[in-house]
């Protein structure tokens, strides 16, 4: 399968519904470590991309957008685990093919929180793993999902970040 990158999109018409945003970007995209002050809980300076590369937008079907981003103990001490889940309305070869060049990197994400502060998930040194599935059945006249999931452990919580 050839490596397509681009953006996730719903399909228009009878699919139809409200739209969360979500930016993501194969770690080996940024030009460079993204600093984060932990005194505020902020990323120091703009993200940077290298030349040629941009965020990739997934939207994701309205009232389906979860970020969850617990603290949890382990053998190794204290760590957040972080989940981003959301699903897409519709599946087809060409997202199909987005889909599956994605799963093959860790991806840094940029979410915006309820109160429209965005927030910063992933880095160079440990990323959100990529990971989609597709369902169909034929309850109530057919029914199909395509979920996205992110995950990844991290020893702090995402910061912020001032976009």
């Amino acid at each position: 399968m050839k490596p397509i990158y681009n953006n996730l999109t719903l399909t228009t018409g009878a699919f139809s519904s409200g739209i969360c945003k979500i930016k993501i970007v194969p770690k080996e995209w940024l030009a460079e470590p993204i600093e984060t002050d932990f005194a505020t809980g902020k990323v120091i300076d703009v993200i940077l991309l290298q030349d040629g590369k941009q965020w990739l937008t997934l939207e994701l079907a309205e009232n389906t957008y979860d970020f969850d981003e617990k603290l949890k103990s382990g053998r190794a001490g204290d760590y957040y685990e972080i989940i981003i889940q959301g699903l897409i309305n519709n599946i087809s070869p060409e997202l199909l093919q987005i889909l599956g060049t994605l799963r093959f990197h860790e991806v840094v994400a940029i979410v915006m929180d309820r109160q429209r502060r965005w927030k910063v998930i992933g880095n160079l040194d440990a990323a959100l793993l990529f990971r989609f599935s597709n369902k169909e059945n034929n309850n109530q006249g057919g029914q199909q999902i395509c979920s996205i999931d992110l995950s990844m452990q991290n020893e702090h919580p995402s910061p912020f970040y001032e976009v």
